[in-house]
């Protein structure tokens, strides 16, 4: 991420947030690990997003079905994956405790969640074996 030029300090991000509240977004990459990443996006993802307001439903359907809600796949291509994502990393490990920084200096920035591990875990069951 440092080399595509998208990671963030938190003081760059502050002065970013003059201009646009943007978005945080939690991500949880493993399926199990309590660690959590953090990026952020001057896109207001709510506004563009699919519904999310069903994800701990999809959720609990994506482990048993194997197949990834909708939410995860468009964050994870959108923002979040290295190649095409366009978020900024903040926090690669606790990720998860600048929701309380951002709630309390950044309250107009929107804060979502996303369980990229089972987007990861699709990619990497439809690949063909040996590769």
């Amino acid at each position: 991420m440092q080399r595509a030029g998208r990671c963030l300090s938190l003081r760059a991000c502050a002065s970013r947030q003059e201009c646009s509240p943007g978005t945080l977004i939690i991500e949880d990459p493993t399926a199990g690990w309590t660690y959590t990443r953090a990026w952020w996006t001057s896109d207001d993802i709510s506004d563009a997003a699919p519904d999310p307001r069903s994800r701990d439903q999809a959720y609990h359907t994506a482990i048993q079905t194997g197949k990834v809600p909708d939410w995860d796949k468009w964050l994870w291509q959108e923002y979040l994956n290295p190649s095409t994502g366009t978020a900024h990393l903040l926090r690669v490990w606790r990720g998860y405790s600048l929701k309380a920084v951002f709630k309390d200096k950044f309250p107009k920035t929107a804060v979502v969640f996303t369980w990229s591990a089972v987007v990861l875990f699709e990619r990497i069951k439809d690949r063909p074996a040996g590769q």
